[in-house]
């Protein structure tokens, strides 16, 4: 029986069929009733229909359309005429993250298109193809609006063992901070703002693709934007632009810190749309012991088609253990050490220096009698009395947030507690005072 597979990705929703990818097309659509790549940059563009896939009436109809389930039925019905001759049984790589419900939506949805849905699996493991011999493999599904980590069982196959969401990151996240870096930088030498006009902001995003790639391997690059007979021209540089990106990916940096196992290191699947923002995954893979793997195009579509179609037309459920497609991937055989990973010895506030022992240091407004730590000057605003405090923990230095207001590292607000490295910065209170953590030479192992 000829098999098709389809991610459900609505970055990149694809199809696969024999060991290839047949078609890919973005989860976007206009009110025009244009669908995919062509409503991709148009005025009122919809791009959540997958994330939030429901039945209920939109809050506002979208041409012809008057619920999510109708677009992602629209997309489906694309999808249904580009299957191949002779294909009797599509596979569905799901996102983790989607409800039971949504899954059972989807159901009603794929056959009332005329889709033959044979089989379901989990997005994260039809991805999974190869093992990770001693280490941890941890999977990354980047959509349009959210991400989520997923941990991979490797024990007779892929397995999913845990999902968590991962707010914050997301392409369009990416794609935001592009396009203020190159906003700014064509404000700073021609005085024109692309984003100020729909028509200039359209070609600007048109472009994107192509100016990322062209600065691969460059330090800058000159760009130019038409509008209105005149033409604009800026020189974007690679350094802030990779800058930017990585103050992007800080949500996936801290929570990456957060689960390598004490004394082991981790494999870490990106999907090959990160690779189109350069910077980043070079980024991810300076995190001490993480080995960072880019998957290959079509990945979830490709590795669902080892699943048997389902027999019959019995109910399908969703299979979340898939037997490996590969060899074992080849790992260098110090992607595991740990000694990379600078632990802070001193946190710097202004001129002083304050050494972190074994004890916690505690910041706020107010300390009590016999704390060791940092009182913080009174009249910063956003300050708590009892703000937040760094430990060790299992040889890891952590910062817990115990604060009303919240307390940021690296620029982005903290859940409850991060893991520490040399080099972080730490910014409490509005505006932000920051405090900066460093490492010793000679002490743990490491430099300054």
């Amino acid at each position: 029986m000829a098999t098709a597979a389809l991610d459900l990705n609505d970055a990149a929703l694809t199809l696969a069929a024999g060991g290839r990818v047949l078609a890919v097309e973005p989860g976007f659509a206009a009110a025009s009733g244009e669908l995919g790549t062509a409503a991709r940059l148009a005025a009122g563009a919809s791009s959540r229909h997958w994330r939030d896939l429901d039945d209920a009436p939109l809050a506002k109809p979208l041409g012809a359309w008057r619920a999510a389930a109708d677009i992602v039925h629209a997309q489906l019905a694309r999808f249904r005429a580009l299957l191949p001759p002779g294909c009797e049984a599509v596979v569905a790589a799901v996102p983790s993250g989607w409800s039971t419900r949504q899954l059972g939506l989807f159901l009603g949805i794929a056959r009332d298109a005329g889709l033959p849905l044979a089989g379901l699996v989990d997005a994260a493991v039809a991805a999974s193809r190869r093992p990770a011999p001693g280490r941890e493999l941890w999977h990354l599904e980047l959509t349009l609006h959210d991400a989520g980590l997923t941990r991979i069982g490797q024990e007779d196959g892929a397995r999913r063992d845990s999902w968590q969401r991962l707010d914050g990151l997301s392409l369009q996240a990416l794609e935001r901070a592009c396009v203020r870096v190159i906003s700014a930088a064509f404000l700073r030498e021609s005085r024109f703002d692309p984003c100020h006009d729909a028509a200039s902001e359209r070609q600007l995003r048109e472009k994107l693709p192509g100016w990322l790639e062209a600065l691969r391997g460059r330090r800058q690059l000159a760009c130019t934007i038409d509008f209105r007979g005149s033409g604009f021209r800026a020189c974007l540089d690679a350094a802030e632009l990779h800058a930017a990106l990585a103050q992007a990916g800080e949500p996936l940096v801290q929570r990456l810190r957060a689960q390598l196992p004490a004394g082991a290191g981790a494999v870490l699947q990106l999907p090959d749309q990160l690779a189109g923002y350069p910077g980043l995954p070079e980024a991810l893979a300076r995190l001490p012991g993480w080995q960072i793997i880019v998957l290959e195009p079509g990945a979830a579509a490709l590795g669902a088609l080892r699943l048997a179609p389902a027999a019959g037309t019995g109910p399908l459920v969703l299979v979340t253990h898939l037997p490996w497609d590969g060899p074992a991937l080849e790992l260098p055989a110090d992607a595991g050490v740990m000694a990379a990973a600078a632990l802070p010895t001193h946190l710097c506030f202004g001129e002083r220096a304050f050494r972190l022992d074994d004890g916690p240091f505690r910041i706020g407004a107010e300390l009590a009698d016999g704390d060791y730590g940092l009182r913080l000057p009174g009249a910063l605003q956003g300050v708590s009395r009892r703000h937040c405090s760094l430990g060790l923990e299992g040889g890891r230095l952590l910062l817990h947030d115990h604060s009303r207001y919240g307390t940021r590292l690296n620029g982005v607000r903290i859940e409850g507690a991060a893991v520490l490295h040399a080099g972080d910065r730490i910014q409490i209170g509005e505006p932000p005072l920051e405090l900066r953590l460093v490492a010793e030479e000679g002490r743990h192992g490491t430099a300054t």
